[in-house]
């Protein structure tokens, strides 16, 4: 209790012996209290010798506006209204191809609060069947995101089989998840030919409303397909 006030003092630290644990410059709550202060709220701690701190802060601050537009390397859909952007992708499906469980349920999950029903296969393998038994009752994908990287048959095996594929209707866009970043995952001239973009994981869902509604606007995007026309 006798140190808690002077710990939002700069170079301040409660235990200032030479055995000390851990180490610091006693800098990082000053700025955060100086942060907190500059808009207009306060900071203050609960502490417990034996049992840690609690620290605690609030600030008031308006309500923004709801924005699409990318982060580095992802880019935006540009000018156009956000939420028309979102009512966009409402009713539409997709396919989560990845062979990694706890990737699927998160983009299932991310893509159900946009309001895209999703289903989900763990490789491409699982992902051509199921593409070829929507196109089969009338209802064929028209988005599919694709991992990159997985076993047996890959995500670049995998589109180049879909768009090869007769039996797969509705020329569905395709978007690829990697991990490894934009420039390995669409350089060369055939991804540039099969893909429709890119997204980078960890995926948010700014970006992933982002990328969804461009793509499925036809809009461009950098490094995405471009198809000549006939």
């Amino acid at each position: 209790a006798e140190q808690a006030g002077k710990l939002f003092q700069a170079f301040v630290q409660a235990d200032s012996s030479t055995t000390r644990r851990f180490g610091g410059t006693g800098l990082g709550l000053a700025i955060s209290a100086r942060l907190v202060a500059m808009m207009g709220g306060e900071i203050w701690l609960d502490s417990a010798v034996g049992r840690g701190t609690t620290f605690h802060f609030i600030v008031r601050l308006g309500l923004g506006a709801c924005r699409l537009g990318g982060g580095p390397g992802g880019g935006g859909p540009g000018a156009g209204d956000p939420d028309a952007r979102l009512e966009a992708l409402a009713g539409r499906h997709a396919l989560v191809v990845d062979d990694n469980a706890n990737a699927r349920q998160l983009l299932v999950a991310q893509l159900d609060a946009l309001g895209v029903a999703a289903r989900a296969a763990d490789g491409g393998e699982a992902a051509l069947a199921e593409l070829r038994r929507a196109s089969d009752l009338g209802e064929p994908y028209p988005l599919v995101l694709m991992d990159w990287k997985m076993p047996g048959l890959d995500g670049m095996a995998a589109t180049r089989a879909i768009r090869a594929d007769p039996g797969i209707g509705g020329t569905p866009v395709i978007i690829m998840l990697t991990a490894h970043g934009r420039e390995q995952a669409m350089g060369g001239r055939e991804a540039n030919a099969l893909l429709d973009g890119v997204l980078l994981k960890p995926v948010t869902p700014q970006l992933l409303a982002a990328t969804l509604a461009r793509a499925l606007s036809g809009a461009p995007e950098p490094l995405a397909r471009r198809r000549a026309a006939g």
